[in-house]
């Protein structure tokens, strides 16, 4: 119901059907999986950067064959997760082929969570890693200006018993949703996360969207978040630092870069042999605490969202009940 909501709010807005369902697929899975910054909190943004120029769609875009089993898409500023959709299913079609693939993406925007292509390619027995950077807004370690965006990495692997590893991680000190959403909500930064617009440290929310962020783990992240434009910007002849826009320039196409690794197992040892070995490793690590690998979380949050429906905060709903009515549209959210 979610999904065919978001559809028909961004066909109204002027997408293309096959993308808008990609879009809307991406945005209600960040809500099933319990990351509300990554769904449909975003839907409003997604639409005035549709209505605005900043996002093209149908987008057209158009795929490059560097070498076998590398390949480059341009994503014609096209919607960013339906890009980045396309862009993991090609890589996961490369290397059952081929075992190994390299898919990279230029002139994308925004694409979401990075963890939903990565799980998207472990529930089909590879091991992906996905690569993106973004706007400028994340200080070098030892620096005051910003020169990086937050700059995600996400790898995923096949657990067991259906299950997939996840890790999904900004490169800051804290994801940019989140310091838009406290900015909206209200709410105090913890220290050592951003800095304000005369570079001093702050926990105001507000003051960290005029200022900065810092990296997360100081040259560690800084160092990671340079591997991002490396691997999803410059290998991919993407935008990178100050190239790359701010979704919020609604008017304007991101040029974002991404990247996509696909290994599949099946090319390494066979399915038993894998699980064998995953779960040997998480009897090691997890043992008789109380660990939870990465992923775990959320796969739980998916299946109670499976059970008893997603659940959306009623600011969200409130949003996109007003989303809705500007564009003459029906919403599902009597109460909102």
């Amino acid at each position: 119901m979610l999904a065919r909501f978001a559809c028909e709010v961004l066909e109204a807005a002027g997408a293309d059907r096959d993308e808008a369902e990609s879009v809307a697929r991406i945005l209600v899975w960040g809500d099933a999986v319990g990351l509300p910054n990554q769904g449909l909190w975003r839907l409003d943004t997604t639409v005035r950067r549709l209505e605005d120029g900043g996002i093209r769609s149908p987008c057209r875009l158009s795929m490059e064959t560097v070498f076998p089993g590398c390949l480059r898409i341009d994503g014609n500023d096209g919607p960013g997760h339906y890009v980045a959709e396309v862009a993991i299913d090609e890589a996961i079609e490369l290397a059952r082929a081929r075992g190994l693939a390299f898919v990279g993406v230029r002139n994308g925007n925004f694409c979401g969570a990075l963890g939903y292509y990565v799980d998207r390619a472990a529930r089909q027995d590879c091991v992906a890693f996905a690569f993106s950077n973004s706007f400028p807004k994340v200080v070098p370690a030892g620096g005051s200006i910003p020169a990086l965006g937050t700059n995600p990495i996400a790898i995923g692997a096949p657990a067991t018993g259906g299950e997939t590893f996840v890790l999904d991680m900004s490169t800051a000190a804290s994801a940019g949703s989140t310091i838009t959403k406290l900015a909206e909500q209200g709410g105090e930064l913890p220290p050592g996360v951003a800095l304000g617009a005369e570079g001093q440290p702050t926990l105001d929310p507000e003051a960290a969207a005029r200022g900065a962020l810092l990296p997360f783990g100081g040259a560690k992240g800084f160092g990671l978040a340079l591997v991002v434009e490396i691997v999803g910007g410059i290998l991919s002849e993407a935008a990178v630092s100050r190239e790359v826009e701010s979704m919020y320039h609604f008017d304007a196409p991101g040029r974002n870069g991404q990247a996509f690794i696909v290994l599949n197992t099946g090319h390494f040892l066979t399915r038993e042999r894998y699980t064998s070995r995953f779960d040997a490793l998480r009897n090691y690590v997890v043992e008789d605490q109380d660990v939870r690998l990465p992923g775990e979380r959320r796969s739980a949050a998916l299946a109670d969202a499976e059970r008893n429906g997603v659940y959306l905060e009623p600011s969200t709903q409130a949003k996109l009940s007003n989303l809705a009515r500007g564009l003459r549209i029906s919403h599902p959210f009597p109460d909102a």
